[in-house]
């Protein structure tokens, strides 16, 4: 299990997951070429790829 941060939960793999897939569908597709690093859809990915790769406990 991994801990989110911004609450101190625990999360499961498949939380993660389902949460990445959720994140695809409010994603606007922008586009590598128009996307910015300060978009907060992307922020949120990269945060959660990072916590899928962490295993705490």
């Amino acid at each position: 299990m991994s801990i989110w941060k911004y609450s101190g939960k625990e999360v499961s793999e498949e939380e993660i997951y389902m949460a990445l897939n959720a994140i695809g569908y409010l994603c606007f597709k922008c586009g590598p070429d128009v996307c910015s690093e300060d978009c907060p859809i992307r922020k949120l990915a990269a945060e959660l790829n990072v916590l899928k790769g962490s295993k705490e406990g």
